[in-house]
């Protein structure tokens, strides 16, 4: 038995025992938050010509690709296309990757092209997630310059995908995990970083690839034993003597969903600047808070280090900058799901304030993270010289209670809001929050009505 067998053997095993009504929960969550992020990632511009370009726009009224006409690959690939545009897609602190965002994608294109039962789609989901969290966990974060997406995210979702398309065939999903090992996918961090529109793209091939892959092993195609662990971990893991899996805990509740529109490693800021604009209605110069700021000195963990660019040139470098989303959201008041940061890279007010947030690593945040949140510690310096200092541990929105927060159980209506008729859209959550009942039939149906009802 190699590495593959014995991770898929075991994630069988536990896969009964993971089934609670909590995780349960989480998955139908996951598919609603991450059709709502593609759908509201969708209207943006840059999505709309990427879509028409590589995709000839087969329906340009569709929200989500579905249908006999598309091939399954094709769904996956278009319907990735948008999820990390705005970067409001899920993710996993502990494992460092997004894994609903390359899940959904592929295991709906699969339980469509296989009319898989609804209980079949969400244990896909599952197996795949838990699969996927904890090869990234083992992992430890990709190596210096290579992206998350396409790593550890595509594996968790090829065995998902090949489970939902076998009905359940372990040794065929045990082979899928194989079969995707054969291919390291190494996506450049500097531009997804530095907000280059090439970044659109990573999350789509990936889903593409992982499409393919599954349709190949559901076919028995064949592969060499030890793939995973003779050249998959080597290339993307420094030490493999690491790989150490604890069955017992399921992983699927300890993911996050994303609450500001920002890369994950500057959500401890943007929840400690939250924090401070509560405090600063009190204050008596609330109406000239960012004229009477002095100075933002953030302490954050290392790798939240990096994203101190204070002179971003792009909306989509916009959300990798810690100075550029605090300074927006002092100005505005607020850093939210529909935060316009072509308007904010516009404004004066925010470029100057930018200017005068310094991001700084403190070493005793560092070996708190991951397991601790995100810690970031903010100090606000007035120009009289008080001061005011907030801090956030954890994030809102990740961990196990992230589903006890009602902004985020409303984010996804929210996101659709004004592009999705209320009705429609209350129909699919409804169908997805039941979906251990329906079938792919039904899930598809109630997809395609999105578009109908527009």
């Amino acid at each position: 038995m190699d590495l593959a067998e014995d991770i898929v053997n075991h994630a069988y095993r536990a896969l009964p025992n993971w089934l609670t009504s909590s995780v349960v929960s989480r998955l139908q969550f996951g598919i609603i938050d991450t059709i709502a992020v593609a759908i509201h990632g969708s209207m943006t511009t840059q999505i709309q010509r990427l879509r028409q370009a590589l995709l000839d726009d087969p329906d340009p009224t569709a929200k989500w690709l579905t249908g006999v006409g598309v091939p399954a690959e094709l769904k996956a690939f278009g319907n990735a296309l948008p999820i990390t545009v705005e970067q409001l897609q899920d993710g996993h602190r502990l494992a460092r990757g997004h894994p609903f965002a390359h899940l959904v994608p592929t295991c709906l294109a699969a339980a469509e092209l296989s009319s898989a039962k609804g209980s079949t789609i969400l244990e896909g989901l599952l197996l795949g997630y838990e699969v996927g969290a904890r090869l990234g966990m083992v992992m430890l974060g990709t190596p210096r310059g290579i992206h998350d997406i396409g790593t550890w995210g595509t594996l968790g979702a090829v065995v998902g995908s090949t489970y939902i398309l076998t009905a359940g065939d372990e040794a065929l999903s045990a082979a899928s995990l194989r079969l995707a090992s054969s291919a390291v996918i190494a996506l450049d961090t500097e531009n997804v970083f530095s907000g280059f529109g090439v970044s659109h793209l990573y999350l789509a091939t990936a889903c593409q690839l992982a499409m393919q892959f599954a349709k190949a092993a559901a076919i028995g195609t064949s592969t060499a034993p030890n793939t995973l662990e003779r050249y998959w971990l080597p290339r993307l893991s420094t030490d493999q003597t690491l790989f150490s899996v604890d069955w017992s805990q399921v992983q699927t509740t300890n993911g996050y969903f994303k609450l500001y529109p920002t890369v994950a490693h500057a959500h401890g800021a943007n929840g400690a600047i939250d924090q401070f604009l509560q405090q600063a209605r009190l204050l008596p110069f609330e109406d000239q808070l960012e004229r009477r700021i002095k100075s933002i000195e953030v302490s954050t963990y290392s790798p939240a280090a990096q994203f101190c660019n204070q002179n971003p040139q792009s909306v989509d470098a916009c959300r990798f900058s810690i100075p550029f989303t605090i300074a927006t959201a002092i100005v505005n008041r607020h850093l939210g799901l529909n935060t316009n940061f072509t308007l904010a890279l516009n404004d004066s007010r925010v470029q100057d304030l930018a200017k005068r947030v310094v991001v700084k690593e403190d070493a005793s945040l560092t070996a708190r993270y991951p397991h601790d949140g995100r810690p970031t510690r903010i100090l606000v310096e007035f120009a009289d010289g008080t001061t005011v200092e907030t801090t956030c541990d954890l994030p809102p929105g990740d961990g196990p209670e992230a589903l006890e927060n009602p902004d985020v159980l409303s984010k996804p209506t929210a996101l659709v809001a004004g592009i999705i008729p209320q009705s429609s859209w209350h129909s699919l959550r409804y169908t997805v929050e039941n979906l251990g009942q329906t079938t792919a039939a039904e899930l598809f149906q109630a997809i395609a009505d999105l578009k109908r009802s527009c």
